[in-house]
């Protein structure tokens, strides 16, 4: 019996991985999902450990929440798949989707244009026209996006919206024209 023992691989310590886990569900309990999956990438990152996908969000979720699983699906695309799916039909669009998968799976919530473009020639994208011209007018005009820190730009609650509404396009012109601002019907400008 001994031999066999000595040639058997030693037996985990069950007692020492269950108080890891107390205190690693402990300390992530009060955290948001989002920060919870930055938790986990990061240490498997540093343990030089694979997780394999960690979800983005919980398997338990209510009903309403279960309609969105194609929209899951689509995080764990290729850009050039993201961007198939998404059928953008503009530089704009497509610009706003980028912006959207480096936000949401390169986890990227700050960026410049030469990110977007970048990632724009890894999906295979058409070159962009002029895509300083298109970031500011999907900043200042469209209002996908919003100044970021250090001369960045971050992805609106329009901009994520509307990427959600795609491919229809219809719906997308319903997302823009919900989030219109109130109380802006026009200034008149009185010439004196």
């Amino acid at each position: 019996m001994a031999d066999l023992d000595a040639t058997s691989s030693p037996l985990p310590d069950y007692d020492s991985e269950l108080e890891a886990l107390a205190s690693v569900l402990k300390a992530l309990a009060p955290l948001p999902d989002d920060s919870k999956t930055f938790v986990f990438r990061t240490a498997a990152e540093r343990l030089g450990l694979s997780c394999g996908n960690i979800r983005r969000e919980s398997s338990t979720r209510s009903e309403s929440d279960q309609g969105n699983r194609s929209e899951r699906s689509e995080l764990t695309m290729t850009p050039k798949g993201f961007l198939r799916s998404k059928r953008p039909s503009s530089e704009l669009q497509r610009m706003v989707c980028l912006a959207y998968y480096l936000t949401f799976v390169q986890e990227k919530p700050h960026f410049k244009t030469q990110d977007l473009t970048a990632l724009n020639t890894d999906a295979a994208g058409g070159k962009f026209s002029n895509p300083s011209a298109t970031v500011r007018n999907a900043t200042s005009q469209s209002r996908f996006f919003a100044p970021g820190p250090k001369g960045t730009k971050q992805i609106t609650s329009l901009g994520e919206d509307y990427v959600n509404a795609l491919p229809d396009q219809d719906e997308a012109k319903t997302v823009v024209l919900s989030h219109k601002p109130r109380g802006t019907k026009g200034r008149t400008t009185v010439k004196e």
